[in-house]
């Protein structure tokens, strides 16, 4: 059973990495995930662009107050690298479609592990925001995941984040997160212990974490799960936040799921 708590007006949010695992018998798997969680973050469009009437259909079915978050496409992050060419301002522009469509406040470029950022990367990433014929709306927060540990400690790096007001991104079960400059933005991603995604939490380190995130200062925060078992550590982590929130239920609602685990 997954705890259904109420919508609130808490500054911290909790969300998974898509609705397609929700393991249910029946219903509508985005809409439950709606009614469970704070937001949803949108992973598919990493891999494919999906049409934007399915993007507003996907709106559609949810709840007003009800939150999405959009994964930058690979090919911007992994091959084309942010560089100022015309076919990434393209899928630039096709990136804030979609998170126009879907209301989506919270836009997340991933880079890998092996993308060392140089000062040329810098200036190519300045010079890629500043000629972009389509500029973002002002409430969508750009955010940016660095892999690659010596990179994303960088002080040169750092100053570009903080500078264009970018949200620093990382998981803050393993590291100490920290939001944009001055929006005071907090988008942090987590996978579990032990090895990238095959561990769920117990309930000490969803206090740890808990307590990273209530110490961490920001005007909004959100915490996305993407754990082997991120339908019921989200859960759990929902209910732990709102709880510390001092927010109550009158009585339990539960939605029956098969499974935490990921299948196949």
């Amino acid at each position: 059973m997954l705890l259904l708590m109420p919508k609130d007006f808490s500054t911290t949010l909790i969300g998974v990495g898509g609705w397609a695992y929700l393991p249910i018998k029946h219903g509508n798997k985005l809409e439950v995930c709606s009614k469970l969680y704070d937001f949803v973050e949108l992973n598919s469009t990493y891999y494919r662009m999906p049409t934007i009437q399915s993007v507003r259909r996907w709106r559609s079915q949810v709840p007003e107050d009800f939150e999405f978050t959009v994964r930058a496409n690979k090919y911007l992050t992994h091959i084309g690298h942010l560089n100022p060419t015309e076919q990434n301002f393209e899928l630039y522009d096709k990136m804030l479609e979609v998170s126009d469509a879907l209301r989506a406040k919270i836009l997340h470029f991933q880079f890998p592990s092996t993308f060392k950022v140089t000062d040329q990367v810098i200036a190519n990433w300045q010079s890629f925001f500043s000629s972009s014929p389509t500029k973002k709306r002002e409430d969508l927060h750009l955010a940016f995941e660095i892999r690659n540990l010596a990179s994303s400690g960088s002080r040169d790096v750092k100053s570009f984040l903080a500078e264009n007001d970018f949200i620093p991104t990382s998981d803050a079960s393993k590291e100490k997160p920290e939001p944009s400059a001055y929006s005071k933005i907090l988008y942090t991603r987590v996978f579990g212990p032990g090895n990238h995604t095959q561990l769920s939490f117990d309930s000490s380190e969803l206090e740890k974490l808990n307590e990273t995130i209530v110490r961490t200062f920001a005007h909004r925060r959100y915490v996305t799960f993407h754990s082997i078992t991120m339908y019921e550590d989200a859960s759990r982590m929902r209910g732990l936040v709102k709880g510390s929130a001092k927010h109550g239920l009158e009585k339990d609602t539960h939605v029956e799921i098969q499974s935490y685990e990921r299948t196949p």
